[in-house]
């Protein structure tokens, strides 16, 4: 019930005023260019490339789901399906029917629907509560480093919160008129909400009981229970307009395969090798979010819960229902919640209302107590201006594009590049290629034939890497995630901006990783940029520092590391042989393009290459300086069927352990060569082929 409590001028000057400042910083960025390291600039990005789809193909043809892919809509194009897509609807109708392509009005439509979320905040608690704790809790979420980061994105957290706090106010308001227009709010409210994430799946419905019971009563009983029942079915129905539209977009068998990795990709650590654990990021993360202030709101709730002498009471004093509902969606999502910051939203309403609860208590008491609930009001935005103030903010320069975009339509015919900002989001919807990660490897002798096989499994000449040499690119959850949780630096993917230096030292060391792979392909840069570099890397030029490593011998003894020097692409390293007992190096095989140019296809595991074809061969190196016949003598750690050949030539060993090949002259040229053994035996008997030794002998005509 609506209560009318006393609020001085100057405690509304500075609720208000702090909410004022926060929006004021809001609209003065939100006409920059694409972020790189400010909320959630990948599923901005995304948005950005589905709304592309929207735009040429129509909503029917994209079956109102996510494409997030480039080039024209084909079968084959990527349809993102994991989340509930009604935001991105919304910006893809705004996008079509407005005609708005500029990011930063975008921006400006995602800040509407959080400026109204506030206002719908404030109503709700306001007939929970009184007026006075609906101010200050508006003002603490609105003012949380949380909140900031995430209210002026494309992506689902503002429509969310708009539609969740028009559901639990729209109830309210039915409880108390029984208007149809406010059943009509907490219905559609509910729809909305479930139609664009599962972030409030369980703090909406736990809301509804939760308002009823402290409104009514028991939300069970007769007289109450159609309020629920209404918003169960609110909820329901955006249940199933997400399932239709991925059914429509990908059929039933992929929705059934697609719900099934949500949760493993979610919760466990299936599809990431580096999740390992929740809480040492967590705790940091709420630290950071929402001030150290947090964990006094916390505290505070639990020990009143304990204290309540009933149920009721404990529910009606603290908002402990919130951080339970919360704490188990974050559990269940551990996965999902530990690599990215934006779940951590769940916890907003509680860390609000929970505050404003505690500081209501504190204006109440004597003189002492109030000057500590203005300082925390004045503390606790001041934690979250500070940090979002000074946080230097990278972006995609719009003439950094332009000019990169009309490099690589004169001179690159791929349909991706290699890149080290972590993002394919930004790559795809910025210079329409999918993104493969640059070469980070710690010994860079390998990274020419890590190369050579990119070459061969996209069927390429060349590649361009779009290298981002400023840290700040990457100071963001899902890039540090990649980066740090390898090493369980929980510092780093918890609260970065509060050890900035070891963050940034951290992606410092990964972009010298990264340049001195590009040293050792000897590529070279086209391009430079405000924050970030173009370069070009060749096959020739890597097929020859292949060629380099390879001497002239008579003689390879395949269980020596030496040798690994004259085999390129489908070998691997030496070992012991398991039948022989001496050493050798077995065929493993290796994929490759079957023409010139294969293009590329994101799936939700990854980039994959079309038509790829996988071929049981071992490429052998080996140089020749005079033109004559090659008769070579393989030795095999057991029986085996083999091919070798060269530029046309084949010949076979079949059913021995040491064979001899002569290859004619023809078959080669002056330098090194590549020879190809093929292992006949099809992998499906898995028989290896492992070779001992291969002696080399020229037959040249004697001068």
């Amino acid at each position: 019930m609506l209560q009318a409590v006393p609020m001085s001028r100057s405690l509304r000057a500075l609720l208000l005023g702090s909410i004022v400042i926060a929006y004021a910083y809001l609209i003065w960025h939100a006409r920059e260019p694409l972020r790189l390291n400010v909320g959630d600039p990948w599923s901005d990005a995304n948005v950005l490339s589905s709304i592309n789809y929207v735009k040429s193909d129509g909503f029917l043809a994209t079956s109102f789901t996510d494409i997030l892919d480039v080039g024209p809509l084909t079968a084959d194009s990527y349809r993102y399906i994991h989340y509930p897509p009604f935001s991105e609807i919304i910006y893809g109708a705004i996008g079509k029917y407005l005609g708005v392509s500029d990011i930063g009005t975008f921006r400006l439509f995602g800040l509407s629907f959080s400026l109204l979320a506030m206002w719908l905040l404030f109503s709700y608690v306001r007939r929970l509560y009184t007026d006075r704790i609906a101010l200050i809790a508006t003002a603490m979420y609105s003012t949380s480093l949380l909140w900031m980061m995430y209210a002026d994105s494309m992506h689902q957290a503002p429509v969310m919160q708009c539609t969740g706090f028009l559901a639990l106010w729209g109830l309210v308001r039915a409880i108390e008129t029984k208007q149809k227009r406010h059943y009509a709010a907490a219905i559609l409210g509910s729809a909305a909400c479930f139609f664009t994430s599962y972030d409030y799946w369980l703090f909406l419905p736990t809301g509804v009981l939760m308002t009823v019971y402290l409104q009514k009563g028991n939300p069970f009983a007769k007289g109450n229970r159609h309020f629920v029942v209404l918003c169960a079915f609110g909820c329901m129905v955006g249940v199933l307009l997400k399932c239709l539209a991925v059914i429509g977009a990908v059929g039933w068998d992929e929705f059934l395969a697609d719900l099934h990795m949500q949760f493993l990709e979610r919760a466990t650590s299936t599809h990431d090798r580096y999740f390992s654990a929740t809480l040492p990021t967590l705790w940091r993360r709420m630290t950071l979010v929402f001030s150290p202030f947090a964990w006094v709101t916390v505290g505070y709730h639990v020990l009143r819960a304990i204290r309540a002498t009933t149920p009721r009471a404990a529910l009606r004093d603290t908002p402990l229902w919130m951080i339970l509902t919360a704490v188990a969606f974050l559990y269940v999502f551990r996965q999902l919640a530990t690599s990215q910051m934006l779940p951590a939203q769940v916890l907003l309403p509680f860390y609000a209302i929970g505050t404003a609860l505690i500081v209501d208590r504190m204006l109440e008491a004597r003189r002492p107590w109030r000057i500590l609930a203005h300082a925390w009001l004045v503390a606790a935005p001041l934690w979250a201006f500070f940090i979002m103030f000074t946080h230097p903010r990278s972006v995609l320069a719009r003439e950094d594009v332009a000019a990169t975009n009309a490099y690589l339509a004169d001179h690159d015919q791929n349909d991706f590049v290699l890149s080290n900002l972590l993002s394919d989001g930004h790559i795809q919807a910025t210079f329409q290629r999918h993104s493969l990660g640059m070469l980070d490897a710690d010994d860079t002798s390998s990274t020419p034939l890590q190369m050579m096989a990119l070459f061969e499994l996209t069927g390429t000449e060349y590649v361009h890497a779009i290298i981002f040499h400023d840290a700040n690119s990457r100071f963001i959850d899902k890039s540090l995630w990649v980066i740090a949780a390898p090493r369980k630096i929980w510092s780093v993917t918890g609260w970065p901006h509060l050890f900035r230096k070891k963050t940034t030292a951290m992606i410092a060391a990964y972009d010298r990783r990264i340049m001195a792979n590009l040293s050792a392909l000897e590529a070279q840069r086209v391009l430079e940029l405000s924050n970030y570099s173009v370069y070009r890397i060749d096959r020739k030029t890597v097929k020859r520092q292949l060629d380099d490593r390879v001497k002239r011998t008579d003689h390879l003894d395949f269980g020596n590391l030496v040798t690994q020097r004259s085999l390129m692409l489908g070998w691997e390293a030496p070992s012991i042989s398991d039948q022989t007992g001496v050493a050798s190096a077995a065929i493993s095989g290796y994929t490759r393009c079957p023409h010139e140019r294969c293009a590329t296809k994101l799936t939700k595991f990854g980039i994959t290459v079309k038509h790829e074809t996988f071929v049981n061969v071992g490429e052998l190196l080996l140089r020749v300086d005079r033109l004559c016949d090659q008769r070579l003598t393989f030795e095999l750690a057991n029986k085996s069927f083999v091919r070798v050949s060269a530029r046309g030539f084949e010949g076979t060993i079949l059913g021995a352990s040491k064979g001899t090949i002569t290859i004619p002259a023809s078959a080669f040229e002056v330098g090194v060569n590549v020879v190809e053994v093929t292992n006949l035996v099809p992998m499906d008997f898995r028989v290896g082929l492992e070779v001992v030794s291969l002696d080399i002998a020229p037959q040249c005509p004697a001068p």
